[in-house]
């Protein structure tokens, strides 16, 4: 296993953590805010919440990759 790949699939799973615990619609990012209305940012943060996350998946499995990859 190479070190590299580890920890690019550590940065991934923390990238899918933070975009997963910030978003007010499918996470504890609604639950924090007191004074915004909740739907009108639900609806503006979805789309990069989703950018994020698809965005940190392809990092983790570029990790993954390069750690199961075999040394020539």
């Amino acid at each position: 296993m190479k070190r590299s790949g580890l920890v690019l699939a550590l940065a991934g799973v923390a990238g899918v953590g933070f975009f997963w615990v910030t978003d007010p619609t499918i996470g504890l990012g609604g639950r924090w805010m007191t004074n915004e209305n909740v739907v009108d940012v639900s609806r503006e943060a979805i789309f990069p919440t989703f950018v994020g996350l698809a965005g940190s998946i392809i990092v983790l499995f570029i990790g993954i990759w390069l750690a199961t990859r075999r040394q020539a």
